[in-house]
């Protein structure tokens, strides 16, 4: 009877366990799914409202648009971030725009953290944690590609150095693809 009841508790477990695992990517942005718009505000203030740099008539034309969810008080961000910043030094002039979002940290907590890191990515703020909520709330850092239509083209979930030629390699490939490097062109569409 022990073993039954023994038994009857690791099955539950085992159940529970999966029920939560399979919950964990619900709701979470997926290559091929279109992001929500929304709107945040830079360091400065400045409005970013996503919606102006997608579809045919946006306003502010690119090609595709990285952004990564990142706080400072998170290790693996502080790793990615010099990688994304080469990334976004290399493609900028090919259209692909770079985004940090600070999720959860003050204003000030965000900008001595933009400042330490130093680098040129802008930093959008996140304090309440709306537009993390968005794309399902994963861990930090996620970072996101998307076409200038919205699309999601590559998401990743965590940095690490045995994995960051991995991740930065696949990027890179989709990158190539929304920019038509390989092709030759080069210009926002």
């Amino acid at each position: 009877m022990k073993h039954l009841v023994l038994l009857s508790m690791v099955f539950s477990l085992v159940l529970l366990n999966a029920v939560s695992a399979s919950g964990q990517d619900e709701g979470r942005l997926n290559v091929g799914d279109t992001i929500p718009g929304f709107f945040l505000r830079d360091l400065n203030g400045e409005s970013f409202f996503l919606n102006d740099h997608l579809g045919e008539g946006a306003k502010v034309k690119c090609n595709g648009i990285l952004i990564s969810f990142c706080a400072s008080w998170c290790k693996p961000c502080r790793k990615e971030i010099p990688e994304l910043e080469k990334i976004h030094k290399k493609y900028k002039d090919k259209g692909i725009m770079v985004f940090l979002v600070n999720v959860g940290d003050s204003r000030e907590k965000a900008g001595a953290f933009a400042a330490e890191i130093g680098g040129s990515i802008p930093m959008l703020l996140d304090r309440y944690q709306k537009t993390h909520e968005i794309v399902g709330r994963p861990g930090l850092p996620h970072t996101l590609l998307i076409d200038n239509m919205g699309k999601v083209k590559f998401v990743n979930t965590g940095f690490a150095e045995k994995t960051a030629d991995e991740i930065i390699t696949k990027l890179e490939q989709e990158i190539v693809v929304l920019t038509g490097s390989g092709t030759g062109t080069s210009t926002p569409k």
